[in-house]
């Protein structure tokens, strides 16, 4: 277990990639109760979802939550009495607060440190895997914690980024008496079958479809020793014969079924049996007179041959269409009306494709204007003597840019200022710190003195941009006053002017020509601004009342 004191320079400092995006809680989102705030570094749960194999079980339902949590602190238990089965472990419940994952039946993968300053666990289960990262060290402008060494937390919910449900996938073959699960097996075409592996798909998730054809005599060929066998049929449609063997079939409305036969004459009626759906029969000419019409009532009377090659049944209808003329002319004038419906939104489409055109043409004509300005500058007067003070750069180019520099020049047309300490907030990447990891908005301070200041960046990524914002107090307070020799006179506020410049890996940053310009010769990057101080008019206006004080010399009346 690592100690919970322990001092590094980038102690509680994230790891995952994006968080940036996600907060600085990250795996957790929301406020996380004090009880776990800070303790977790990074968190992935890999899970099944039993609803996936069952479909009388609910699916889990986002977000999850850590219920019960053990052996990642040193301090007294508070909460849940359970104790942990291993060194650490972690409960996890889902909205519903139905458990999704138990290390305590688990097995434990990983328990060690990770560097000088994180931890790892690492638990898999039959139905899920789970690996926790924790803060093993602080940094040393921090006050430490002491965490419980099991307890419930108060609000730990995880973020979305960090359970991840697994895919449906095969988990078990059952063939007669023997179940395989989770073991390498083989399929083999045992007598009269054949298998076939159709080719995978890809793309997606992996699809290999695998067809068995029983064929007489594939595979080990045919059975040794197989007898055949009188074939009757036993079923129709799943469905036994009486107990003397017979099936009775009937159809309702306007199907049949009934003998198929030829007829000979109408009156008298006579018939003979169509056979021809028995392959190489060949009709009995005797028969051509058909059955006599006493048959069935008398045991005298002739009836069909009891031969299988007459026992045919002739199944059919004597439907009518359901559909008149009026219902396919109704129907063809809808399509006519729909496909005039589908030409109106082609058109549409059509002219919205070409708008887009346009548009498209003219942001690339813009293009040239919009990238000649990756440096801006804007001032914001703030109560009397203090103006604010933003330099903004833009990497607009598709490579990361090294060593950048902000350089800013002030004038207050003869007054002079000086940086506020406390009011500089820098945000943007290593800016002067190499190894910095965090791009999140810092206070720091500028480089230089009046009016000439600085702020280094190690790098900027591409397309992504960094500033500075600083707020500057001026003397006199702000203004120089109408009349010297009278106190109380109106003041001329300052005007403050702003220009900014930038230099990359010590050159100074230059713009390429402007397009369709007779200029070819490159520009020095830069931008400015003016603004005037927001200042009282009178003296008397100032306030606090004290808050700057202009020194009058008033002449010797007596004109000593």
């Amino acid at each position: 277990m690592p100690s919970p004191d322990g001092i590094h320079p980038y102690g509680r400092v994230g790891i995952n990639h994006a968080q940036p995006e996600v907060g600085i809680d990250y795996p957790l989102v929301g406020v996380p109760s004090s009880d776990i705030a800070q303790l977790l570094a990074d968190l992935c749960l890999d899970y099944e979802d039993p609803a996936d194999y069952d479909s009388t079980l609910s699916p889990y339902e986002l977000p999850f939550h850590i219920h019960w949590i053990a052996g990642f602190g040193t301090g007294p238990a508070t909460g849940s009495p359970s104790a942990p089965t291993h060194d650490a472990d972690i409960v996890i419940y889902d909205a519903n607060n139905t458990v999704v994952f138990n290390s305590n039946a688990a097995t434990v993968l990983l328990n060690r440190a990770w560097g000088p300053r994180l931890w790892i666990y690492e638990w898999v289960s039959d139905t899920a895997h789970l690996t926790v990262i924790r803060h093993a060290a602080w940094s040393p402008a921090a006050t430490p914690i002491t965490y419980s060494y099991a307890f419930n937390p108060a609000h730990a919910v995880l973020h979305a980024r960090t359970v991840r449900r697994l895919p449906k996938r095969l988990k078990q073959v059952s063939a007669l008496l023997t179940t395989l699960v989770a073991v390498p097996f083989d399929l083999t075409a045992q007598y009269n079958m054949e298998i076939a592996a159709a080719t995978t798909t890809r793309g997606a998730r992996n699809i290999t479809q695998i067809t068995f054809n029983a064929i007489p005599g594939a595979g080990l060929g045919v059975y040794p020793d197989c007898e055949e066998e009188l074939q009757v049929i036993t079923k129709i449609n799943n469905i036994a014969p009486t107990a003397s063997g017979h099936f009775f079939i009937s159809a309702d409305d306007c199907y049949f079924v009934r003998q198929p036969v030829l007829v000979v004459s109408e009156d008298p009626r006579r018939t003979y049996p169509s056979v021809l759906m028995y392959p190489y029969n060949e009709i009995d000419e005797s028969l051509l007179i058909g059955p006599d019409p006493l048959a069935g009532t008398t045991i005298n009377a002739t009836g069909w041959p009891d031969g299988k090659e007459y026992a045919h049944l002739y199944m059919g209808n004597d439907c009518v269409p359901c559909c008149d003329c009026a219902d396919y002319v109704n129907a063809a004038q809808f399509i006519i009306r729909e496909a005039s419906e589908f030409k109106k939104l082609a058109k549409e489409a059509h002219a919205a494709a070409r708008e887009y055109e346009a548009v498209r043409a003219r942001f690339i004509n813009d293009k040239d204007c919009r990238t000649r300005f990756p440096i801006r500058v804007a001032l914001q007067p703030q109560a009397c003597p203090t103006i604010d003070v933003l330099v903004q750069f833009c990497n607009q180019t598709d490579t990361c840019l090294t060593a950048l520099v902000l350089n800013l020049e002030l004038d207050a047309n003869g007054g002079t200022g000086e940086e506020l300490a406390g009011y500089t907030q820098v945000k943007g990447a290593h800016f002067g710190n190499p190894g910095n990891l965090k791009p999140l908005l810092e206070r720091a301070q500028l480089n230089g003195a009046w009016p000439n200041y600085s702020m280094t960046w190690e790098y900027v990524p591409p397309h992504a941009s960094v500033y500075f914002r600083a707020r500057f107090s001026f003397d006199n307070c702000g203004g120089t006053q109408v009349d010297p020799l009278v106190p109380t006179s109106e003041l001329e506020p300052y005007v403050i002017t702003a220009i900014a410049t930038a230099t990359v890996n010590d050159q100074t940053l230059m713009l390429p020509p402007r397009e369709n310009s007779n200029n070819e010769g490159e520009e020095q990057a830069s931008a400015s601004a003016v603004a005037a101080l927001r200042c009282p008019a009178t003296q008397e206006d100032v306030a606090p009342k004290n808050f700057c004080v202009i020194p009058v010399s008033l002449p010797d009346p007596i004109g000593g």
